[in-house]
């Protein structure tokens, strides 16, 4: 769960504990991950978010065994929602990713469970314009347990927007992934050091099956 040569951390368990925390499946859709997606199409290396969905199959099982819920967040664009500064946030025009009704914006291998909840946001956090605070009280969540992808745009906006609202939030490391291992390590890097813990999916089974 952490370098053994460091010292023990106090709050981990609770921070983990299935009675606290959420899991968060963050923008695992197909054009973000697909091959034939328009980030795929794009020329990107699509290798790590494409890992990090594997990864995050892997991890749901056991969360719903444990009885953690889980959240997922969806990207959505449509001309109801796109503002000026959203549309020309890049210097040259391009297609929008994950248009609202698109095979774009579909699930990319990962899909929610019966009951479990998405959330549908137009921007890179889901904290501005969705319903999600809602659902993190209606459950008492205290902690957010961040998976998906890119690490270093969406899920690092989850975290920051998370940790801002007091929530403790946790990066699972190798459920993440961006389209180049730069960007991700920058996002473990600043998740460490400056708002929550970082974890692997490994650790996080090993915990849970322990409670």
């Amino acid at each position: 769960m952490s370098d053994s040569t460091a010292p023990a951390d106090p709050h981990l368990g609770r921070i983990l504990s299935p009675g606290s925390a959420a899991l968060l499946v963050v923008d695992v859709q197909n054009d973000f991950c697909h091959q034939d997606g328009l980030f795929g199409k794009l020329g990107l290396d699509m290798s790590g978010v494409q890992n990090a969905a594997r990864r995050i199959d892997a991890l749901l099982p056991a969360a719903r065994r444990a009885g953690v819920p889980i959240i997922f967040v969806m990207m959505e664009h449509d001309p109801h929602t796109n503002s000026a500064a959203w549309v020309n946030r890049y210097p040259v025009a391009r297609a929008d990713a994950c248009v609202a009704g698109t095979w774009g914006a579909e699930p990319y291998l990962v899909k929610p469970g019966k009951g479990e909840p998405v959330v549908v946001k137009h921007r890179y956090s889901p904290f501005v314009g969705s319903n999600i605070e809602y659902l993190l009280r209606a459950r008492d969540t205290k902690s957010l347990l961040v998976t998906g992808v890119a690490s270093n745009i969406c899920v690092e906006a989850v975290l920051r927007d998370g940790f801002i609202r007091d929530y403790d939030v946790v990066l699972v490391e190798d459920c993440a992934g961006a389209y180049s291992e730069r960007a991700h390590q920058s996002t473990v890097e600043n998740t460490r050091a400056f708002l929550g813990r970082v974890v692997q999916a490994e650790a996080l089974q090993e915990h849970w099956a322990k409670v």
